[in-house]
């Protein structure tokens, strides 16, 4: 199929986006691709990578790696590839091979979120809207409000993606957003939105308040958010109450504090954990609790401390990875 798409499509460029368990997929695809049409110019991007640009770019088939924002590299690599001359060490956040060795370029400024243009759904095939949450069935997307993150946890790829400009924290203004958004919902029958961002509570209460007299006011529909201890207060959760949010994933990761603190950088301590507990449960929210099990220094005891952790906090519903 993909050989046959690549005929019948004939293109100058063929963009991967990957997981780290689609990294064999996207590698065998983008080999039938150049099977079929050998002087294809190939870019890859995505989590994967991230977090170990330097693997993706050892593949033969492989011309750029994306390993930061996409916007101002795709945009670069598409002029090259239009002027008919690759370049890669022009490229911002590239990791490439030159001469047998890896080389990476800077990642550069980061994109100004209200200069973007909208996101095209069109092109995702229909069903892909199509999602269950809570036993029901709705038409649902992804959005984002904001971009980066304050922590620096070990175990996400945020550090990997600070640029020269410093901490990568921004978000979109009320206005900007909030059209986007009314636009995708109409254009698409949305119901249900599913906000992406790492922690979406990174918003103060401020704009907390204004964004959310905005939301119902304009779109109004169910979601759900992920967040962080630190950033969950009794007047945010009164704010997503009234725009109708149904759950709030909290990131706990283990129950012992001095691994979470020392070893993973996270640097939520157990009052925080429960203060945002309370907080969700008091507003009538469901509250989903991030557990990550089977560190190589987690022991025995360690769990059953995250379990008495999420116990005392009076989790609904533990979300385990391992």
């Amino acid at each position: 199929l993909m050989a046959q798409k690549v005929e019948e499509f004939d293109p100058d460029l063929i963009a991967v986006s990957i997981f780290s368990q689609e990294f064999h997929l996207g590698m065998t695809l983008l080999e039938v691709a150049r099977s079929v049409k050998p002087e294809v110019a190939t870019c890859v991007g995505g989590v994967h990578c991230i977090a170990d640009p330097e693997s993706v770019a050892k593949n033969k088939h492989v011309d750029f790696v994306c390993y930061g924002e996409g916007e101002e590299a795709f945009r670069t690599i598409l002029d090259q590839v239009e002027a008919g001359h690759i370049d890669p060490a022009f490229v911002p956040a590239n990791c490439y091979i030159e001469n047998g060795e890896v080389k990476k370029t800077p990642i550069g400024e980061y994109a100004v979120l209200d200069d973007l243009p909208y996101l095209d759904n069109d092109i995702f095939d229909d069903r892909q809207m199509i999602r269950v949450f809570d036993g029901e069935v709705y038409r649902s997307i992804d959005v984002c409000i904001t971009r980066g993150c304050f922590e620096r946890c070990v175990y996400c790829l945020f550090a990997k993606q600070t640029s020269e400009q410093g901490g990568a924290l921004r978000k979109y203004s009320i206005t900007r957003f909030i059209d986007e958004l009314e636009y995708t919902v109409k254009r698409h029958n949305i119901e249900f939105i599913r906000f992406q961002d790492s922690t979406f509570l990174n918003l103060s209460n401020a704009f907390l308040r204004e964004f959310s007299e905005e939301y119902i006011k304009r779109v109004n529909l169910p979601f759900v958010i992920d967040t962080t201890p630190q950033q969950v207060n009794e007047e945010k959760c009164g704010y997503l109450k009234a725009m109708g949010c149904r759950s709030m994933s909290i990131g706990i990761e283990t129950g012992n504090e001095k691994n979470r603190n020392e070893y993973l950088n996270k640097r939520a301590k157990d009052k925080h954990i429960l203060n945002a507990f309370n907080c969700g449960n008091g507003a009538g929210i469901r509250t989903v609790s991030f557990i990550l099990l089977g560190f190589p220094f987690e022991t025995h005891e360690n769990i059953f401390e995250t379990v008495r952790l999420i116990r005392k906090a009076q989790v609904s519903s533990p979300a385990v990875g391992f």
